[in-house]
């Protein structure tokens, strides 16, 4: 059987591109017949496109194959780069008049142009969308990771001789041209000094050229066999290892449940409803992404802002935030449909579709926009369920709507006769509303959303000018970022429509296959963040570049494996997606390129997120989005509107794209000063720069993340001895001891400390002592302080710290009144009248909440 586009030779293409001539399709290639039968919708398709062959494959794996080769010449010119830099760094310790010459020099420059204010803006928000987009999941994996690496962590697991290639080890000179040495742990590390490697002086030429030819294959051998030696290294399965895919595993399920149920809801709506739909089904999505991607911001703010009151435990703010964006998004969301819906059909036929599936698409976008806003009402509950450390509920909640929407669309189509996508489209709307109420009502019914009740639904956030006015700051710049990193596919789409229509087709369902390869990239992205970041915030930099080289050498592997799978299938999963023939055909072309492309990508997400975990985000940013706009975009025009290649011009733009990013941040990476960055970061901590939680345990105590009955009998011990107990312990209050300075403590309550994690400069600069998992100082001037400062919600007094046997006796009676005993008290349980609102208590029950502390504000937010 003949296939269904001829492939051009390579002497055609150089023709057709040296002459400029007009393509002219093959004698008996099929030409353009658009048919009734809808499964053969491009069945007679020629395309007017130019067929590279494997001519942009061959020069990707080349360049590709070249930039792993030149990273070792860049990564030493790197080094020496960062060295200098330092000893500039070391010399700028001047006088302090000569700083302030130099700062006022600074003031005096002529202002930056507008073009540079507006990219400075553009990446500025860039770096919001991308910090606020995981920002729950990996502040909240950071402090599990507190919890469980004090435990697990060995000495074995510490790096104690892995240069990797990039540090500054000295190897002393041996017979055979190689140092092994044998660490505590028995890792046998293998240094190769390169300098030993030099030609001796002869005056026998014939010798000499013998001696060059022996010593630079000894070279290349002693370098191949210390790279292999390395890799093993970083590839053993430690506790590192472990920690990294506990984290991985739960993320990329969750991620690849999400794209894949995308994926397979597209073929079976391609499978039983026909072409068509199946191409307005993916268009809709990508032209109605457009302003998703951009109001997603505003549900975004919930993990900024929303973390910031919670830390601040100002549980009314949190609730406010969420109205707040729920709101917003919903009024955004209206409008924005109602011009989707009137305009989406000449959309269609501008990207060169039929009328028939212009008018499916314009029927189905009216269903789709509701369903997208009830999606973003589902995300802000998720999102806030993982604030508020349920982030395993919210992960189930969000597994189980995608595999329900598959299930149930599957049920319809396969049930019923004459359904159509709009149908299939108010059962996915369903499914989302049904999930809204569930999550909803289970948090509830679990009272997970009981300090928060009053900011949701007590009063009006629109009313809340401070509110707002924060919204607006942190939403707009999210959402202007989200649109950004939405707008290259879109760009692409558009190239893609300038080919031909099946070929922006056969691009929108390559958005879908290509959502599942992102998604294993986010999810060893988040856990290499993760890792990373704990260590640095820990102060341990050998172990933060450990988990960074392991989780980049994971990525490789897993996008390997991901690669290799999907090009197995490539018999299987153009058939599986679509019956168009032509579409199948185009995609088969991809899927090399693909596959390559996949690795590109991970390995450049993934130090992406290594280097946003060293708190540069602003540089991990500025390079996708440079890569982006001066490789990706430009290349993509150039294969599209210039040389009128086909799909694999654009594919092969991305490749190209990825590949230069990858390069850049894995040379970033290798070159990192990591014990300079983790300093910082610390630093930057213990001023309140940065809000990762768990980065101040290291610094400040070892069990601050545990609980009172996690606790080892020996730390338990002595933190008694500093007058802790369960319900101090538990609730982040602070006994007596804790305000006085180290020298006012006993020796033994010195002792206590040192097991605790202290020293003296510790203990001294530390105001929380215990180091728990929310801070309680909140600046004076911090937008927590002036949020907290809106609510009556300031303590007079508290008794919640002690123990019944300790109360004072009008606190015991006030108690008694309310319902309480010494069983409830000291368990931390409630009585009933605990969850009556304050309006139904009766006037002696009042009394006694005043005379525990408690006002109406406060009783209703507790």
């Amino acid at each position: 059987m003949e296939p269904l586009i001829q492939p051009l030779s390579t002497h055609s293409i150089a023709a057709i591109f040296a002459n400029g001539e007009e393509f002219i399709a093959p004698e008996g290639t099929r030409h353009l017949s658009l048919l009734t039968d809808d499964d053969q919708v491009y069945d007679n398709y020629v395309p007017t496109t130019n067929d590279p062959g494997s001519t942009l494959f061959i020069i990707a794996v080349c360049i590709c194959l070249a930039s792993v080769i030149s990273l070792p010449f860049a990564v030493k010119v790197g080094r020496k780069r960062v060295a200098a830099n330092a000893a500039a760094r070391e010399q700028e310790n001047r006088p302090q008049e000569s700083r302030d010459e130099i700062s006022e020099g600074r003031d005096n420059q002529p202002p930056k142009a507008w073009y540079v204010k507006i990219a400075h803006g553009l990446v500025d928000s860039l770096v919001m969308w991308r910090h606020a987009h995981n920002e729950t999941r990996v502040d909240n994996g950071i402090v599990h990771e507190a919890r469980a690496s004090v435990s697990n962590l060995r000495p074995s697991d510490l790096p104690q001789n892995i240069n990797l290639g990039d540090s500054e080890h000295e190897a002393k000179q041996t017979d055979d041209n190689t140092k092994v040495t044998q660490d505590e742990a028995g890792n046998e590390s293998v240094d190769v000094p390169m300098d030993h490697f030099e030609m001796e002086e002869t005056n026998d030429d014939n010798n000499q050229d013998i001696s060059t030819k022996q010593s630079r294959a000894k070279m290349v051998k002693a370098i191949a066999h210390t790279a292999a030696l390395k890799v093993i290294e970083l590839g053993k399965y430690d506790n590192e290892s472990k920690r990294i895919l506990k984290l991985a595993i739960p993320f990329m399920t969750n991620n690849i449940i999400k794209t894949t149920a995308d994926l397979v809801l597209l073929a079976i709506i391609s499978q039983n409803l026909g072409t068509d739909p199946m191409i307005a089904f993916a268009m809709v999505e990508v032209i109605v992404g457009v302003s998703t991607s951009f109001m997603m911001g505003w549900i975004e703010t919930v993990n900024s802002l929303g973390a910031m009151a919670y830390g601040a435990e100002n549980y009314e703010l949190v609730g406010q935030h969420l109205q707040s964006a729920v709101i917003v998004f919903t009024m955004c969301q209206i409008p924005t449909s109602i011009i989707w819906g009137f305009s989406m059909y000449s959309i269609i036929l501008l990207f060169g579709f039929t009328e028939n599936t212009a008018q499916i698409a314009s029927d189905y976008v009216w269903v789709y926009c509701a369903n997208q806003t009830m999606f973003g009402i589902l995300q802000v509950f998720i999102d806030f369920l993982g604030l508020i450390d349920q982030e395993q509920l919210g992960m189930g909640f969000s597994c189980c709507s995608d595999l329900s929407k598959v299930a149930l669309s599957a049920i319809v189509l396969y049930s019923t006769e004459n359904t159509t996508l709009t149908i299939v489209g108010l059962v996915v709307l369903a499914n989302t509303c049904l999930f809204v109420f569930l999550t909803i009502f289970i948090s509830f019914w679990k009272q997970l959303t009981r300090p928060y009740e009053y900011g949701i639904i007590g009063e009006l956030s629109l009313r809340n000018k401070d509110v707002m006015k924060a919204l607006i700051k942190t939403g707009l710049p999210l959402a202007v970022g989200g649109l950004l990193a939405y707008a290259e596919w879109e760009i692409l789409t558009i190239f893609a429509a300038i080919l031909g229509p099946a070929e922006a087709a056969t691009w929108a369902v390559l958005g879908f296959i290509w959502d599942v390869f992102e998604s294993t990239t986010e999810a060893i992205g988040d856990a290499a963040e993760v890792r990373c970041a704990y260590q640095l915030g820990k102060g341990r930099p050998e172990m933060a570049k450990l988990s960074a080289y392991k989780s980049m050498l994971l990525s490789i592997v897993v996008a390997s494996i991901i690669t290799t799978v999907f090009l197995c299938l490539d018999d299987h999963l153009p058939k599986w997606l679509t019956n168009d023939e032509t579409i199948q055909d185009m995609l088969v072309e991809l899927f090399p390129m693909m596959g390559l492309g996949n690795i590109t990508m991970t390995v450049g997400m993934v130090c992406w997120a290594l280097i946003g975990a060293q708190a540069r985000y602003q540089l991990a940013t500025t390079i996708n989005l440079l890569t982006t706009v001066l490789i990706t975009i430009p290349l993509g025009a150039i294969m599209t509107a210039g040389l009128h290649i086909d799909l694999q011009g654009l594919t092969f733009s991305i490749v190209m794209g990825y590949t230069m990013c990858a390069s850049i941040m894995v040379l970033v990476i290798m070159v990192a000063d990591w014990e300079t960055l983790s300093n910082e970061i610390r630093e930057r901590v213990a001023n309140g720069d940065l809000d990762i939680e768990s980065c101040s345990t290291d610094g400040s105590g070892l069990y601050g993340a545990y609980d009172w009955k996690e606790l080892p009998d020996d730390v338990r011990a002595a933190a008694e001895l500093l007058g802790y107990n369960k319900s101090l312990w538990d609730r982040d209050k602070e006994p007596e001891a804790a305000e006085k300075d180290w020298s006012e403590l006993t020796p033994e309550q010195q002792e206590a400390c040192r097991m605790l994690g202290y020293d003296e400069a510790k203990w001294n600069k530390d105001d929380n002592k215990k180091s728990g998992s929310k801070y309680e100082k909140v600046d004076e001037d911090s937008p927590k302080k002036k949020y907290s400062d809106n609510t009556d919600t300031q303590e007079t007094v508290s008794y919640d710290h002690l123990d019944w046997e300790d109360l004072p006796e009008e606190a015991q009676v006030a108690a008694a009144k309310l319902g309480f005993d010494e069983d409830l008290w000291d368990d931390d349980e409630e009585p009933d009248e605990c969850d009556k609102p304050w309006c139904e208590l009766n006037d002696e029950q009042r009394e006694a909440a005043r005379v525990l502390g408690y006002n109406e504000v406060k009783w209703n937010l507790d």
